[in-house]
C-alpha cells in the first residue's frame, strides 16, 4: 500500500518529531486494522513497523514499555503467524 511507504519516508525524514505523535495512533491504527487473511497487506504492515523501528531507535529505546503496549494487541493475536510478526518486529527494539 502506497501509504505504509509514505509513512515510511516520514519516519525518515521527521525521527523525532515522529515519536511519540504521530507513531503511537499509527501504530493503534495498524493493529486494529490487521487482516490476518490479507497476506500482502499483512507483510506490508509488519514491513512498515520494522522501518519505523529502525528510524525511530533511539526515542523508542528511552522507554521500551511503550511500543510494547502498542504491539501488544498483535503480540497477543489468535493467529499464530500474525503473533510471530509482531514478535520479530518487536525484537529488532531488543537486539
Amino acid at each position: 500500500a502506497p501509504i505504509l511507504e509514505i509513512v515510511s519516508a516520514l519516519a525518515v525524514d521527521l525521527r523525532s518529531e515522529f515519536y511519540p505523535s504521530p507513531f503511537e495512533p499509527l501504530v493503534r491504527t495498524l493493529a486494529e486494522l490487521l487482516d490476518p487473511a490479507d497476506t500482502d497487506a499483512l507483510e506490508l504492515t509488519f514491513q512498515t513497523l520494522c522501518y519505523l523501528f529502525k528510524y525511530l531507535l533511539r526515542p523508542l529505546l528511552v522507554d521500551l514499555t511503550r511500543p510494547f503496549r502498542l504491539l501488544a494487541p498483535m503480540l497477543g493475536h489468535a493467529k499464530q503467524h500474525v503473533r510471530r510478526f509482531a514478535a520479530d518486529s518487536f525484537g529488532y527494539l531488543l537486539r
